[in-house]
């Protein structure tokens, strides 16, 4: 008997059976959504660029002290049997378009392999002779993008050319009329090696299919 006389039963201190199953579902719901949460914030392990992941085509014109770089030369061709650059190079007589044959490939890259380097503030030539920013001449770097405009890009060497992408490096002291002109000089001849302008040509006889963003063998 209770205190006031009242019956106290084993069944009224008896918790619902039901009680236990919903707060296991509880918990099993909770550690599904911190596992799904903690899975979200991890780092995704990243796409490790490789030779031939891409096919792309650049068209780029180095100017030092209003006179072009002519880089038709022979030296600077890769040839079948003697690539200069696997990853970056130029070939078939044409030395004003860049291929690239792999995506994280940079311009730094591209210049290195012809021994030659490209920085914010200098450009050195293959012969040894650097030429770096004064108070009169400068280093200057603009990109055309497929379908966009000439903008100033200050990545110099860091920058990785995109497909169709025309780029003008110029060293000197030129006002924007004749930057203007050596901008224009700038070809136009990378959509022939991507065959995305069938209508101007065929590319060279290359080892490999490529579209510009699909995979090849170089």
């Amino acid at each position: 008997m209770g205190k006031y006389g009242m019956k106290i039963t084993g069944s009224e201190t008896k918790p619902n059976k039901n009680t236990g199953l919903i707060i296991g579902a509880v918990i099993f719901i909770l550690i599904i959504i911190g596992a799904a949460y903690l899975w979200q914030t991890q780092p995704q392990p990243q796409k490790i660029p490789v030779l031939g992941d891409v096919h792309m085509h650049s068209d780029f014109k180095v100017y030092i002290n209003g006179e072009a770089v002519n880089f038709s030369q022979q030296k600077y061709m890769s040839k079948e049997g003697h690539e200069i650059n696997q990853f970056m190079d130029i070939h078939d007589g044409e030395g004003g378009v860049i291929h690239k044959h792999i995506s994280s490939g940079t311009l730094d890259l591209f210049f290195q392999s012809l021994n030659m380097s490209l920085g914010s503030s200098c450009f050195k030539l293959d012969n040894g002779t650097s030429y770096c920013n004064n108070k009169n001449s400068t280093m200057k770097m603009f990109v055309k993008a497929e379908k966009g405009e000439w903008l100033v890009n200050n990545e110099f060497g860091n920058y990785s050319p995109g497909d169709l992408d025309r780029i003008l490096i110029s060293y000197g002291l030129e006002n924007f009329s004749e930057l203007r002109k050596q901008m224009e000089s700038v070809t136009d001849r990378a959509c022939i090696s991507s065959k995305k302008c069938p209508e101007r040509g065929t590319p060279a006889d290359e080892n490999e299919s490529c579209s510009g963003t699909g995979p090849c063998i170089a």
